[in-house]
């Protein structure tokens, strides 16, 4: 997980303050898939919404038993819209994951691979946010 979550303030961010954006949400998603807790400055560089799907997620990943480990590169990142208060990237992420139960079994494997994602970061409080997230594919 990343150490520190630093809001991102600059109103017109740059492709690599955006890409460290990213990469604090991802790792930050990776690490709490992983059975580690929600940090409390999460809110810092994402929404309400985006937390609560990732604490869903988690939730119910616990009631199962099991966790993730994932593997999240990003390969390339790209601004597809930027404006006042809304920015659309488009990253390419290399991928994989497992799924464990309490025993640390395996009970899934995604194999390496390419994700084509897009990520919309809304601006409010002075901030940029993580407000939604889809596939490109």
């Amino acid at each position: 997980m990343p150490a520190d979550l630093a809001p991102l303030n600059d109103p017109q961010p740059s492709s690599d303050q955006l890409r460290r954006l990213l990469e604090d949400w991802l790792g930050t998603k990776t690490a709490v898939l992983a059975g580690g807790p929600i940090p409390p400055q999460l809110d810092q560089i994402a929404r309400p919404a985006a937390i609560d799907r990732l604490e869903q997620e988690r939730r119910s990943d616990a009631a199962n038993g099991q966790h993730q480990v994932l593997q999240v590169t990003i390969e390339d990142l790209s601004v597809a819209e930027q404006g006042p208060g809304r920015i659309a990237i488009h990253a390419t992420l290399g991928y994989s994951d497992e799924t464990l139960d309490g025993s640390g079994k395996v009970t899934h494997r995604t194999a390496p691979t390419q994700l084509r994602n897009a990520y919309i970061f809304g601006r409010d409080q002075g901030r940029w946010r993580l407000v939604a997230s889809r596939s490109l594919r």
